[in-house]
Protein backbone atom coordinates (compact mmCIF):
# COMPACT_ATOMS: atom_id res chain seq x y z
CA UNK A 1 0.00 0.00 0.00
CA UNK A 2 1.25 3.68 -0.94
CA UNK A 3 0.15 6.50 1.54
CA UNK A 4 0.28 9.80 0.33
CA UNK A 5 -0.14 11.90 3.86
CA UNK A 6 -1.07 15.43 3.57
CA UNK A 7 -0.26 17.88 6.17
CA UNK A 8 -2.84 20.59 4.43
CA UNK A 9 -2.08 23.27 7.52
CA UNK A 10 -2.12 27.16 6.99
CA UNK A 11 1.58 26.79 7.40
CA UNK A 12 1.79 26.15 11.14
CA UNK A 13 2.10 23.40 12.76
CA UNK A 14 1.73 22.78 16.80
CA UNK A 15 4.23 20.94 19.05
CA UNK A 16 1.49 18.08 19.76
CA UNK A 17 1.22 17.79 15.80
CA UNK A 18 4.68 17.63 15.22
CA UNK A 19 5.11 15.28 17.62
CA UNK A 20 2.84 12.86 15.89
CA UNK A 21 5.13 12.72 12.73
CA UNK A 22 7.64 12.34 14.14
CA UNK A 23 6.67 9.23 16.05
CA UNK A 24 4.37 7.92 13.30
CA UNK A 25 6.77 8.63 10.05
CA UNK A 26 8.92 6.08 10.74
CA UNK A 27 6.48 3.59 12.10
CA UNK A 28 3.92 3.80 9.02
CA UNK A 29 7.18 3.68 6.36
CA UNK A 30 8.96 0.85 8.16
CA UNK A 31 5.75 -1.34 8.45
CA UNK A 32 5.64 -4.27 6.21
CA UNK A 33 2.25 -3.33 4.51
CA UNK A 34 3.17 -0.37 3.58
CA UNK A 35 5.30 -0.30 0.40
CA UNK A 36 6.22 3.92 0.08
CA UNK A 37 5.01 7.14 1.97
CA UNK A 38 4.99 10.17 0.72
CA UNK A 39 4.48 12.87 3.44
CA UNK A 40 3.57 16.58 1.83
CA UNK A 41 3.94 19.77 3.87
CA UNK A 42 4.74 23.45 3.42
CA UNK A 43 7.86 24.50 3.46
CA UNK A 44 7.62 26.41 6.79
CA UNK A 45 7.28 23.25 8.42
CA UNK A 46 11.56 22.11 8.10
CA UNK A 47 9.81 18.55 7.79
CA UNK A 48 13.04 17.10 6.93
CA UNK A 49 15.23 19.09 9.99
CA UNK A 50 13.13 16.53 12.70
CA UNK A 51 12.26 13.70 10.71
CA UNK A 52 14.12 10.34 10.99
CA UNK A 53 14.64 9.22 6.97
CA UNK A 54 13.96 6.29 6.05
CA UNK A 55 13.87 4.72 2.31
CA UNK A 56 9.97 4.21 1.97
CA UNK A 57 9.81 8.04 2.62
CA UNK A 58 9.58 10.84 0.60
CA UNK A 59 9.23 14.20 1.83
CA UNK A 60 7.63 16.86 -0.55
CA UNK A 61 6.61 20.22 -0.21
CA UNK A 62 3.24 21.92 -0.63
CA UNK A 63 1.33 25.21 -0.54
CA UNK A 64 0.19 26.40 2.77
CA UNK A 65 -4.37 25.30 2.56
CA UNK A 66 -6.53 28.31 1.35
CA UNK A 67 -10.09 28.06 2.61
CA UNK A 68 -12.55 26.31 0.17
CA UNK A 69 -9.16 25.08 -2.18
CA UNK A 70 -9.76 21.74 -2.94
CA UNK A 71 -7.57 20.63 -5.44
CA UNK A 72 -4.07 20.08 -5.48
CA UNK A 73 -1.66 22.93 -6.13
CA UNK A 74 0.49 22.06 -9.41
CA UNK A 75 3.81 21.14 -7.49
CA UNK A 76 1.82 18.96 -5.44
CA UNK A 77 -0.36 17.59 -8.47
CA UNK A 78 2.92 16.83 -10.01
CA UNK A 79 4.07 14.58 -7.07
CA UNK A 80 1.00 12.92 -6.56
CA UNK A 81 0.52 11.58 -10.18
CA UNK A 82 4.41 10.57 -9.74
CA UNK A 83 3.81 9.22 -6.36
CA UNK A 84 0.16 7.35 -7.45
CA UNK A 85 -1.05 6.79 -4.06
CA UNK A 86 -3.63 3.78 -3.11
CA UNK A 87 -4.84 6.50 -0.14
CA UNK A 88 -4.25 10.05 0.86
CA UNK A 89 -4.30 10.37 4.38
CA UNK A 90 -4.73 14.12 5.85
CA UNK A 91 -4.44 14.22 9.62
CA UNK A 92 -5.95 17.50 10.08
CA UNK A 93 -9.52 17.33 8.76
CA UNK A 94 -9.40 19.00 5.44
CA UNK A 95 -10.27 17.85 1.86
CA UNK A 96 -8.43 17.54 -1.51
CA UNK A 97 -9.65 15.86 -4.31
CA UNK A 98 -7.23 13.80 -6.48
CA UNK A 99 -8.61 11.64 -9.15
CA UNK A 100 -10.66 9.05 -7.29
CA UNK A 101 -8.08 7.82 -4.53
CA UNK A 102 -9.98 7.43 -1.16
CA UNK A 103 -8.99 9.73 1.77
CA UNK A 104 -9.06 9.32 4.99
CA UNK A 105 -8.96 12.59 7.49
CA UNK A 106 -8.59 12.58 11.41
CA UNK A 107 -10.30 15.29 13.81
CA UNK A 108 -7.88 16.96 16.22
CA UNK A 109 -9.74 19.85 16.65
CA UNK A 110 -12.60 20.32 18.34
CA UNK A 111 -13.26 24.00 18.81
CA UNK A 112 -14.99 24.74 15.99
CA UNK A 113 -17.32 21.83 16.29
CA UNK A 114 -18.37 22.42 19.69
CA UNK A 115 -19.83 25.77 20.88
CA UNK A 116 -17.84 27.40 23.75
CA UNK A 117 -16.36 30.71 25.15
CA UNK A 118 -15.82 32.49 21.81
CA UNK A 119 -15.29 35.91 21.29
CA UNK A 120 -14.82 38.24 18.65
CA UNK A 121 -15.53 38.39 15.27
CA UNK A 122 -12.37 37.42 13.71
CA UNK A 123 -12.07 34.38 15.66
CA UNK A 124 -15.58 33.70 14.99
CA UNK A 125 -15.37 33.49 11.38
CA UNK A 126 -12.25 31.83 11.64
CA UNK A 127 -14.25 28.73 13.52
CA UNK A 128 -17.01 28.74 11.26
CA UNK A 129 -14.58 28.48 8.34
CA UNK A 130 -13.13 25.86 10.04
CA UNK A 131 -16.13 24.19 10.69
CA UNK A 132 -17.16 24.05 7.06
CA UNK A 133 -13.99 22.96 5.92
CA UNK A 134 -14.29 19.68 8.65
CA UNK A 135 -17.34 18.79 7.87
CA UNK A 136 -16.90 18.85 4.33
CA UNK A 137 -13.57 16.85 4.79
CA UNK A 138 -15.59 14.30 6.89
CA UNK A 139 -18.80 13.96 4.35
CA UNK A 140 -15.56 13.26 1.69
CA UNK A 141 -13.65 10.60 3.60
CA UNK A 142 -14.12 6.63 3.08
CA UNK A 143 -12.68 6.69 6.98
CA UNK A 144 -12.77 9.23 9.56
CA UNK A 145 -10.27 8.74 12.47
CA UNK A 146 -11.46 9.94 15.96
CA UNK A 147 -8.75 10.38 18.63
CA UNK A 148 -11.41 9.92 21.23
CA UNK A 149 -14.79 8.01 21.81
CA UNK A 150 -15.85 11.41 22.73
CA UNK A 151 -15.16 12.62 19.22
CA UNK A 152 -16.25 9.61 17.37
CA UNK A 153 -19.36 9.52 19.59
CA UNK A 154 -20.28 13.16 18.45
CA UNK A 155 -19.89 12.45 14.99
CA UNK A 156 -22.29 9.81 15.14
CA UNK A 157 -24.92 11.51 16.93
CA UNK A 158 -24.36 14.78 15.88
CA UNK A 159 -23.37 14.55 11.95
CA UNK A 160 -24.74 11.31 12.02
CA UNK A 161 -21.78 9.61 10.43
CA UNK A 162 -22.08 6.19 9.77
CA UNK A 163 -20.55 3.70 12.43
CA UNK A 164 -18.68 1.91 9.85
CA UNK A 165 -16.89 5.08 8.59
CA UNK A 166 -15.26 5.88 12.20
CA UNK A 167 -12.02 5.09 13.86
CA UNK A 168 -11.13 5.28 17.68
CA UNK A 169 -7.24 5.48 17.62
CA UNK A 170 -5.71 7.14 20.26
CA UNK A 171 -2.26 9.08 19.77
CA UNK A 172 0.65 7.31 21.55
CA UNK A 173 2.41 8.22 24.95
CA UNK A 174 4.89 10.68 25.26
CA UNK A 175 8.51 10.46 25.95
CA UNK A 176 10.26 12.73 29.13
CA UNK A 177 13.18 14.59 27.76
CA UNK A 178 16.68 13.07 29.34
CA UNK A 179 17.43 16.98 30.47
CA UNK A 180 15.57 18.25 32.14
CA UNK A 181 16.22 21.91 32.22
CA UNK A 182 14.92 24.39 34.72
CA UNK A 183 13.14 27.83 33.20
CA UNK A 184 15.13 30.96 33.33
CA UNK A 185 11.44 32.38 33.60
CA UNK A 186 10.65 30.75 36.76
CA UNK A 187 11.56 32.91 39.78
CA UNK A 188 14.29 30.94 42.19
CA UNK A 189 13.02 32.13 45.73
CA UNK A 190 9.35 31.16 46.98
CA UNK A 191 9.17 29.09 43.45
CA UNK A 192 9.88 25.73 45.05
CA UNK A 193 6.23 24.50 44.88
CA UNK A 194 3.97 25.36 42.35
CA UNK A 195 0.52 24.45 40.09
CA UNK A 196 1.24 24.02 36.30
CA UNK A 197 -0.15 23.85 32.81
CA UNK A 198 0.44 23.65 29.59
CA UNK A 199 -0.91 24.65 25.87
CA UNK A 200 -1.09 27.32 23.91
CA UNK A 201 -3.06 30.31 25.21
CA UNK A 202 -6.25 30.03 23.80
CA UNK A 203 -10.44 31.09 25.14
CA UNK A 204 -10.97 26.84 25.07
CA UNK A 205 -8.72 26.85 27.90
CA UNK A 206 -10.30 27.98 30.26
CA UNK A 207 -7.50 29.79 32.03
CA UNK A 208 -9.53 32.46 34.14
CA UNK A 209 -10.62 29.00 36.51
CA UNK A 210 -6.95 29.44 37.59
CA UNK A 211 -7.14 33.22 37.97
CA UNK A 212 -10.20 32.71 40.11
CA UNK A 213 -8.68 30.03 41.76
CA UNK A 214 -5.43 31.62 43.10
CA UNK A 215 -7.55 34.37 44.53
CA UNK A 216 -9.97 31.66 46.24
CA UNK A 217 -7.07 29.90 47.53
CA UNK A 218 -5.56 33.24 49.33
CA UNK A 219 -8.45 34.23 50.83
CA UNK A 220 -8.80 30.49 52.59
CA UNK A 221 -5.17 31.64 53.67
CA UNK A 222 -3.15 28.96 51.53
CA UNK A 223 -1.97 31.13 48.94
CA UNK A 224 -0.63 28.51 46.08
CA UNK A 225 2.13 29.70 42.80
CA UNK A 226 1.23 28.73 39.27
CA UNK A 227 3.60 28.30 36.00
CA UNK A 228 1.31 28.46 32.97
CA UNK A 229 3.44 27.63 30.07
CA UNK A 230 2.44 28.35 26.24
CA UNK A 231 2.38 30.84 24.05
CA UNK A 232 -0.46 32.74 22.27
CA UNK A 233 -0.97 33.31 18.31
CA UNK A 234 -1.53 37.11 16.78
CA UNK A 235 -5.24 36.69 17.54
CA UNK A 236 -5.14 35.60 20.86
CA UNK A 237 -2.87 38.32 22.37
CA UNK A 238 -5.61 40.48 23.28
CA UNK A 239 -7.19 37.59 25.52
CA UNK A 240 -3.72 36.72 26.52
CA UNK A 241 -3.73 40.54 27.45
CA UNK A 242 -6.94 40.45 29.34
CA UNK A 243 -5.63 37.34 30.99
CA UNK A 244 -2.85 39.35 32.84
CA UNK A 245 -4.79 42.41 33.61
CA UNK A 246 -7.59 40.13 35.21
CA UNK A 247 -4.30 38.34 37.71
CA UNK A 248 -3.47 42.12 38.80
CA UNK A 249 -6.99 43.27 39.56
CA UNK A 250 -7.48 39.63 41.31
CA UNK A 251 -4.31 40.76 43.28
CA UNK A 252 -2.23 36.94 41.96
CA UNK A 253 -0.14 38.49 39.88
CA UNK A 254 2.93 37.99 41.82
CA UNK A 255 1.43 34.49 42.03
CA UNK A 256 1.32 33.28 38.52
CA UNK A 257 4.61 33.04 36.12
CA UNK A 258 3.62 33.46 32.53
CA UNK A 259 6.38 31.01 31.59
CA UNK A 260 5.54 31.35 27.54
CA UNK A 261 6.84 28.60 24.83
CA UNK A 262 8.83 26.03 27.03
CA UNK A 263 11.45 23.39 25.20
CA UNK A 264 11.24 20.00 25.81
CA UNK A 265 14.02 20.03 28.20
CA UNK A 266 12.17 22.75 30.58
CA UNK A 267 8.59 20.61 29.95
CA UNK A 268 10.03 18.28 31.13
CA UNK A 269 11.23 19.95 34.56
CA UNK A 270 8.07 21.54 35.01
CA UNK A 271 5.92 18.38 34.73
CA UNK A 272 8.48 16.46 37.25
CA UNK A 273 8.79 19.57 39.92
CA UNK A 274 5.14 20.45 40.09
CA UNK A 275 2.90 19.55 42.98
CA UNK A 276 -0.01 19.17 40.67
CA UNK A 277 -1.01 19.66 37.19
CA UNK A 278 -4.10 21.23 35.70
CA UNK A 279 -5.77 21.01 33.00
CA UNK A 280 -9.32 23.57 32.61
CA UNK A 281 -9.94 23.08 28.93
CA UNK A 282 -13.62 23.42 28.16
CA UNK A 283 -13.16 21.27 24.83
CA UNK A 284 -10.32 18.84 23.48
CA UNK A 285 -10.53 16.20 20.89
CA UNK A 286 -8.21 14.40 23.19
CA UNK A 287 -4.84 16.97 24.36
CA UNK A 288 -1.64 16.30 24.12
CA UNK A 289 -0.60 17.44 27.01
CA UNK A 290 -2.53 14.83 29.01
CA UNK A 291 -0.38 12.51 27.51
CA UNK A 292 2.18 14.23 28.20
CA UNK A 293 1.44 14.75 32.28
CA UNK A 294 0.82 10.85 32.40
CA UNK A 295 4.59 10.30 30.92
CA UNK A 296 5.91 12.49 33.79
CA UNK A 297 4.13 10.56 36.14
CA UNK A 298 2.02 14.10 37.37
CA UNK A 299 -0.74 14.15 40.12
CA UNK A 300 -3.78 15.77 38.31
CA UNK A 301 -6.85 18.15 38.57
CA UNK A 302 -8.82 18.22 35.40
CA UNK A 303 -12.30 19.66 33.95
CA UNK A 304 -14.67 17.13 33.67
CA UNK A 305 -15.71 17.85 30.32
CA UNK A 306 -15.51 15.21 27.61
CA UNK A 307 -13.23 13.72 26.31
CA UNK A 308 -10.92 14.65 29.70
CA UNK A 309 -11.81 12.10 32.20
CA UNK A 310 -12.00 9.77 29.19
CA UNK A 311 -7.98 10.04 28.35
CA UNK A 312 -7.30 10.18 32.40
CA UNK A 313 -9.03 7.13 32.85
CA UNK A 314 -9.38 7.51 36.68
CA UNK A 315 -6.14 8.79 37.26
CA UNK A 316 -7.50 12.43 37.70
CA UNK A 317 -9.68 14.24 39.99
CA UNK A 318 -11.85 16.26 38.12
CA UNK A 319 -14.11 19.13 38.85
CA UNK A 320 -17.01 21.48 37.09
CA UNK A 321 -15.57 24.03 34.20
CA UNK A 322 -15.89 27.14 35.82
CA UNK A 323 -16.07 26.41 39.15
CA UNK A 324 -12.98 27.66 40.69
CA UNK A 325 -13.70 26.48 44.28
CA UNK A 326 -13.98 23.20 43.03
CA UNK A 327 -10.97 23.66 41.48
CA UNK A 328 -9.23 24.75 44.34
CA UNK A 329 -11.03 21.99 47.02
CA UNK A 330 -9.75 19.32 44.55
CA UNK A 331 -5.87 21.17 44.44
CA UNK A 332 -5.84 20.94 48.22
CA UNK A 333 -7.44 17.68 48.11
CA UNK A 334 -4.43 16.21 46.21
CA UNK A 335 -1.58 18.43 48.47
CA UNK A 336 -3.15 17.20 51.41
CA UNK A 337 -2.39 12.92 50.20
CA UNK A 338 -0.47 11.36 52.41
CA UNK A 339 2.90 9.73 51.58
CA UNK A 340 1.02 6.33 50.75
CA UNK A 341 -2.42 7.79 48.90
CA UNK A 342 0.81 10.06 46.85
CA UNK A 343 2.04 6.70 45.70
CA UNK A 344 -1.28 5.09 45.12
CA UNK A 345 -2.39 7.36 42.94
CA UNK A 346 0.85 8.07 40.48
CA UNK A 347 0.47 4.12 40.34
CA UNK A 348 -2.60 4.83 38.69
CA UNK A 349 -1.02 7.52 36.31
CA UNK A 350 1.79 4.87 35.75
CA UNK A 351 -0.97 2.40 34.63
CA UNK A 352 -2.94 4.98 32.63
CA UNK A 353 0.16 5.91 30.92
CA UNK A 354 1.04 2.53 29.80
CA UNK A 355 -2.21 2.25 28.03
CA UNK A 356 -1.18 4.46 24.75
CA UNK A 357 1.89 3.61 22.54
CA UNK A 358 2.56 4.75 19.41
CA UNK A 359 3.12 1.74 17.33
CA UNK A 360 -0.66 0.74 18.74
CA UNK A 361 -1.44 4.07 17.06
CA UNK A 362 0.37 3.32 14.06
CA UNK A 363 -0.95 -0.13 13.54
CA UNK A 364 -4.62 1.23 14.30
CA UNK A 365 -4.08 3.59 11.57
CA UNK A 366 -2.78 1.58 9.13
CA UNK A 367 -5.50 -0.91 9.58
CA UNK A 368 -8.23 2.30 8.97
CA UNK A 369 -6.01 3.02 6.10
CA UNK A 370 -6.00 -0.19 4.23
CA UNK A 371 -10.04 -0.43 4.76
CA UNK A 372 -9.83 2.80 2.67
CA UNK A 373 -7.98 1.98 0.09
CA UNK A 374 -10.02 -1.01 -0.22
CA UNK A 375 -12.91 0.87 -0.47
CA UNK A 376 -15.05 -0.72 2.33
CA UNK A 377 -17.07 2.04 3.23
CA UNK A 378 -17.52 4.08 -0.01
CA UNK A 379 -20.36 6.20 0.19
Amino acid sequence: MKIAMLNLTGSGISGGYRRYLQNMLPLLASDSRVTAVLCASPAAFRIGEWVSPHEKLQLVNCRPFRFLKHTPDPELEKSLSAFGPDVIFIPVSRYIRFRAVPIVTMIQNMAPLVPGAWSGLKECAGLAAQWLETRLAVQKAEKVIAMSDFVRQFLARNWKVPEDKLRLVYFGNSTPAEDPRRPAVIPREGWDDFLFTAGSVEQYRGLEDILLGLEYARKMGRPLKAVIGGSARKDMAPYHRKLKAMAEKLGVAGDICWAGQLSAEEMTWCYKTCSVFLMTSRVESFAVVVLEALAHGCQCVSTDNPPLPEAFGGSALHYRAGDHAGLIRKIFEVLDRTPDEQSAAREKVRARNADFSWPKTAAQTIAALSEAARGGCRL
